[in-house]
Formats: C-alpha cells, structure tokens, sequence
C-alpha cells in the first residue's frame, strides 16, 4: 500500500508537470504565432512599399529620358537656328555700303560695351550667389540628379518626388508607431490573461488533485474495511461449507458445488427430506420392536425416564411428531464478529459448576438416545 501511495504521489506530480509543460508550450506557441503574423504583415507592407518605390522610379527614369531627348531636340534647333542667323548676318553685311558698315560697327561697339557692364554686373551676381549654387549642386548630388545635364523642370520633378517619398515615409512612420503601440498594448494584454490563466489552472488543478486524493483515501478505507469484513465473513462461512459438503458426502455420497448457491440449496433439501425418511423409519423400527409392558419403551429404559431424556435432550415426544425438529434451518444468518465476542464473553461469565451441570445433562441424553 505503502509502494502504491508512493506511485501515485510520483504520477500526480509527474502529470502537474507535463501540465505546466503544455501550458508553456501553448503560450510560446500563441507568442510565435502573433510574431509571425506580424512579420508576414510587415513583409507584405514592404513589398508594396518596394513596388511603390520602383514604380516611382521607373516613371522617373522614364521621364529623364524623354527630357533628354527633348533636350536634344532643343539643342539641335537652337544650334540651327543661330547657324542660319549667321548666314543672315554674313548676307547683310555683303549688301551693305560703307556708311551702313560704319554704323553697324558703331551700333555693335556699344551694344559690346553694354553686354560687358551687364557683364560685370552678372558676375559680381554671379559670385554673390556661388555659395548658394554650390549648396545647391551639393543637394542635387545628394537627391542624385546629374549636374552635367542639369534642367530646371527635372529638379522641379526630382523635388516633388522626394516631397512624396518624405510624405509617405512620414505617413508610414506614424502607421508603425500606431500599430508598435497596438501590439504592445495587445502584448500587454495577452500577457495578463496568460497569467490569470495559469493561476487558474494551476488552482484548477490543485483542487482536482486535492478532490482525487480525498477520494483516493476514502476508496482505499472503504477497500481495507470490506476487506476485512470478507475475510471474516470466507473464515466464517468456510467451516460451514465443509460442513455441508461432508454431510452431503455421507448422507447422498454427492459432491456439492460451494460455489452455487441453488445448489447447496437443494442438496439440503434432499438431506433434510433423507434424514426425515430416516428418522420415520426408524421410529417404526422401534415401535414394531418395543414390547407389551407399558412401564418400558424400546430403548429399555422405562418410559417416564424416556420421556425426561428426551426433554433434557431436546427432543420432542411422540410417535406423531413431524421428524423435521432434527433439521435446523440450514440458511440462517452468519453472526457478525460482535455477536460472537458477545456470547464468548457470555459463556466465560458461567461458573464451572453450571457448565458441568450441562455437560453431564447433555451426556446422559446422548445416552438416552443412543448417540453417545
């Protein structure tokens, strides 16, 4: 018993433990499964933040192109255009007398004098704003336009584009942020409920344990006490067993089957009805054999003393009487173990002279009967 209790303290222990194993198991399992759903989120806004970008730089390069080609054109007609004025000047000049010639002179002396002060005055403009240029060509290496090729409307569009891309990396920070603040919030919450859980499964747990070892120890009580009530009851019934199956054997010379009541049953019925046949016969054995003189019975013994010994034995008198007295019902209820400390304690409460008063009254009725 000893080694059984022992057993099961191990098993109960050994299933609070696979229990919290589990319990782990699934909160890293829940944690895992809300890590990936995030990474597979976060992986699928990327890739459209991907397509996005290559997209707009796609219809960038598609638009440098196409402004390279228009400003091949441009060039190519500016290159003409100034080539036929050219013509056109030499033309004219050809045509013209020497007074013409001599104004023309004049006219392009002082328009040269113009364009050198304007000269003058686009450089020194020219050299008050370089820091401003040169901040500026360091913005546009920075946001990658070319300065070899450098046209206004390209900057225009380059700036506008990194105005949207800002605005965008702007729009999607303050989304992480909001959804960085909902999963921790959702973490935090999560983390509570797995707490509470665990506390009220393991409370869950204890009380059902408590509840199996209580009714452990009330089973194996009520096991110990319908134990020993067996035993008693098999060292009880098992003389009386013997008893029958020994009558049996020398009244109908059968073997009884202790096991089937029904049968027991009927074995006695059948001993009961032998001994009763028995008896009546021998009854009219001794009636045929007992003489004349009514002062003696067929035992020899005068019949008043007859008739007392069968008192003190027990029997009753009588050529009538049914012979069913000498059969004791053989279905009667086994005493406990009470009742025969009882009785034992009873009959050693008896003096001595009384139980050889008993005896000896006993022994002189088996004399009388013959059974002594």
């Amino acid at each position: 018993r000893v080694e059984e209790k022992r057993v099961n303290r191990d098993l109960r222990a050994a299933l609070r433990e696979q229990q919290l194993r589990n319990a782990e198991v699934k909160r890293r399992d829940i944690a895992v499964s809300e890590q990936l759903g995030a990474a597979q989120q976060e992986l699928a806004q990327l890739k459209v933040d991907v397509e996005k970008d290559v997209s707009l730089w796609k219809s960038e390069i598609s638009d440098r192109e196409a402004w390279v080609k228009q400003k091949a054109k441009f060039e190519g007609f500016v290159a003409r255009q100034l080539q036929r004025q050219r013509e056109i000047e030499l033309e004219v000049k050809g045509d013209m007398g020497a007074d013409d010639e001599e104004s023309l002179k004049a006219k392009s002396a002082a328009s040269m004098f113009a364009n050198r002060h304007m000269q003058k005055k686009l450089s020194s403009k020219l050299k008050s704003s370089a820091g401003v240029e040169r901040r500026y060509e360091e913005a546009f290496r920075k946001i990658g336009v070319k300065l070899d090729n450098l046209d206004p409307q390209t900057v225009i569009q380059t700036c506008l584009a990194q105005d949207e891309i800002r605005k965008d990396l702007l729009r999607k920070r303050a989304a992480e942020e909001e959804r960085v603040a909902e999963l921790t919030r959702l973490l935090a919450t999560a983390q509570q409920d797995l707490q509470e859980t665990e506390i009220q499964q393991q409370r869950t747990t204890n009380r059902l344990l408590a509840d199996a070892e209580k009714q452990l120890n009330e089973a194996e009580k009520k096991l110990e006490a319908e134990k020993s009530e067996f035993q008693f009851m098999q060292a009880t019934v098992q003389p009386v067993k013997i008893g029958i199956q020994h009558l049996a054997k020398k009244v109908l010379d059968v073997q009884v089957d202790l096991s089937d009541v029904g049968e027991i049953e009927w074995v006695m019925d059948q001993v009961q009805a032998r001994l009763a046949k028995i008896i009546e016969d021998t009854r009219a054995d001794l009636s045929t054999m007992r003489p004349a003189s009514p002062a003696l019975d067929g035992t020899g013994a005068p019949a008043p003393e007859r008739r007392h010994s069968l008192t003190l034995a027990g029997v009753p008198d009588g050529d009538g009487a049914d012979a069913s007295w000498l059969m004791s019902p053989f279905n009667v209820r086994v005493k406990t173990a009470k009742q025969i400390e009882i009785e034992e304690d009873n009959e050693e409460d008896g003096d001595a002279e009384g139980k050889g008063r008993r005896r000896k009254k006993r022994g002189v009725a088996s004399q009388d009967l013959g059974l002594g």
